[in-house]
């Protein structure tokens, strides 16, 4: 029972994974990377990563499939008074496409009290359930 327990966890995280690395996911995903980065710094890693995406590419898609992807340490930026903290470009596209994958994998599965996720109300609609809850009729 365990064994097939882990043989069919390790098949669906397999599934996820290729999910995650898919062209079509890992485009929307660079595509949204592009977009959040255009007014980085010429300094910042983002430039460098779109130059050479093409030719990491397969080696990145080999080691997310394989497990063997490990993110780099989150960087601190202090400008302005303010500490900032962020991921490496490839860091930060591999996040989004597991994100991509995970909301339509998970939507289903997630009650409609989730009211922090995108349609579903926010705050607004978490206040009136909670005014519901507590004044019912």
């Amino acid at each position: 029972m365990y064994l097939r327990k882990l043989t069919s966890d390790t098949q669906h995280h397999a599934s996820l994974r290729s999910l995650v690395v898919d062209d079509g996911t890992l485009n929307q995903a660079f595509q949204w990377l592009c977009r959040q980065r255009i007014n980085y710094s010429h300094n910042s890693d983002i430039w460098d990563f779109i130059q050479n995406w093409k030719h990491r590419k397969a080696d990145f898609i080999a080691q997310v499939m394989s497990g063997d992807y490990q993110f780099s340490p989150l960087q601190r930026y202090h400008i302005n008074g303010e500490t900032l903290s962020c991921w490496s470009a490839q860091d930060a596209m591999l996040l989004k496409a597991m994100t991509l994958v995970l909301q339509d994998h998970l939507g289903l599965r997630l009650p409609a009290c989730c009211f922090h996720l995108v349609g579903a109300g926010g705050i607004k609609q978490a206040l009136s359930q909670v005014k519901t809850q507590l004044h019912p009729g």
